[in-house]
């Protein structure tokens, strides 16, 4: 999740080209997976600061708020990733980051001891059983 704030000012690049130095953070390698290759390399090439809304639509930031709103966006995004059962969030999250690269065959082989472990944990059964009391459901993350 990334937040940028506030939507004028905010962006990102920048790199040190003027001053002669090339990006060392690993944007050259990073950079190019989570946006278009054109706008990475326009990006990389020329150092430019892009906006925060630039950087919305190209899907890089999930939410462009005025600083002001900050806190409660921060919060809204707290709030909805806390109200999903732990040990699910944990896989899915442990999943993305480490099968991004894998072909989908050895994605799906990747993904299979995560998910059993989260759907015979204890807030598998929760997440119905809640549903079905009409309540929250009480995660134990385990």
């Amino acid at each position: 999740m990334k937040d940028c704030s506030p939507p004028k000012a905010a962006g990102a690049g920048g790199c040190k080209h003027r001053e002669g130095r090339p990006p060392a953070s690993g944007d050259t390698d990073r950079l190019q997976r989570k946006i278009p290759y054109n706008a990475a390399m326009g990006m990389l090439l020329t150092g430019r600061r892009v906006p925060a809304a630039e950087l919305h639509n190209w899907g890089l930031v999930n939410e462009v708020v005025p600083i002001n709103e900050l806190d409660a966006a921060v919060q809204r995004w707290v709030d909805d990733i806390k109200a999903c059962a732990p040990l699910s969030v944990r896989a899915t999250k442990q999943l993305a980051l480490q099968t991004a690269q894998l072909s989908p065959r050895q994605a799906r082989d990747a993904r299979l001891p995560a998910i059993i472990a989260a759907v015979t944990s204890s807030d598998a059964l929760e997440g119905p059983l809640a549903f079905q009391q009409k309540r929250a459901p009480v995660w134990t993350g385990k």
